[in-house]
């Protein structure tokens, strides 16, 4: 068994909307081994500010993993965004109308920038509309 502990916990998959290849992290909150480090830290930050130990270490080790917690969430919640076409899964769970004009709007500067000329297309879905053979066939015969 291989421990990784200061890797950068990342996975890799595909957009849901373009299909894209992306790489996100999947870290998505502090683990028992950052918690270690972050005692270690406030410790240092102590001994380094107070010359001696101090209950007032508990104020930086919460500080710290405050800090450290926020930054991790914004690490994980930034990567999870689509970098070609800008579609973002947790917007899209909470409100789909907000993800469709953010993609929408993303896909509109893709088309005004001259470098994406020259980049892979994206492989976007699209809508098929199926076509009514004619108006008669839903029009009631008894009218």
């Amino acid at each position: 068994m291989q421990w990784n502990l200061f890797k950068a916990h990342k996975g890799s998959g595909y957009c849901a909307f373009c299909r894209s290849r992306k790489i996100f992290y999947s870290k998505k909150s502090l683990g028992v081994f950052d918690i270690i480090i972050l005692s270690g830290l406030a410790i240092t930050i102590m001994y380094l500010a107070l010359q001696s130990f101090d209950p007032r270490v508990v104020i930086f080790f919460v500080l710290a993993l405050i800090s450290a917690e926020t930054m991790i969430h914004f690490r994980w919640r930034l990567s999870l965004v689509c970098q070609q076409c800008g579609f973002d899964p947790i917007l899209y769970k909470r409100a789909p109308e907000k993800a469709a004009l953010k993609v929408k709007a993303r896909l509109d500067l893709r088309k005004e920038n001259e470098e994406a000329l020259f980049s892979a297309p994206l492989n976007i879905p699209t809508r098929k509309i199926k076509k009514e053979a004619s108006l008669g066939g839903k029009l009631s015969r008894h009218v």
